[in-house]
């Protein structure tokens, strides 16, 4: 499948990665022709759901790899499926990274999806869960210094709706 820009380009990727997808074989290959079709789909700026759909599949056939989840947890995020997001993210932060696997992304698995999944967290109104991951990132040496600001940022939001949520003179609830 060729990355060109035009829209009639852009189908004809869509197509090829279809066909490659198709032809079966090996699953990381087939997975890796739905993860292109996901991002070609959202590179023509077709709805959230197609590429989220594209990327689900690429996930069902190589289930061990973070990649497509990582990419559907992006998806849903950017395009307002939040609880959907919410749900994904709560398997994909259980992924590792394969030992076998070709065309790894090692930083997805150090941590892009615990990334996505403090997002989810957020965005699905889980503040709580959001500033805890958000906290484990920030004392993680592999987090790249680059990202730490955001994060930090992130962390922050976080807290700041935990501190709205709780009433300052309310008495703390009681388990039951």
């Amino acid at each position: 499948a060729r990355g060109h820009g035009g829209a009639g380009e852009g189908a004809e990727a869509l197509e090829a990665f279809g066909r490659r997808a198709g032809m079966g074989f090996w699953s990381g290959e087939v997975s890796l022709a739905r993860l292109g079709m996901g991002f070609m789909l959202e590179r023509l700026e077709r709805p959230p759901e197609e590429a989220l759909a594209a990327f689900l599949r690429a996930h069902e056939a190589a289930p061990r790899r973070g990649e497509a989840l990582h990419a559907a947890l992006r998806r849903c995020r950017l395009g307002g499926l939040h609880q959907t997001g919410w749900i994904l993210a709560q398997q994909a932060i259980k992924l590792r990274q394969p030992p076998d696997a070709l065309f790894v992304q090692p930083a997805i698995y150090e941590w892009g999806l615990r990334d996505e999944y403090a997002l989810a967290a957020f965005y699905s109104g889980n503040f709580a869960e959001s500033l805890a991951i958000c906290e484990v990132l920030l004392a993680d040496p592999l987090l790249p210094a680059a990202q730490r600001p955001r994060i930090a940022a992130n962390a922050g939001f976080a807290r700041d709706r935990l501190a709205q949520a709780a009433p300052a003179s309310a008495p703390a609830p009681k388990p039951q």
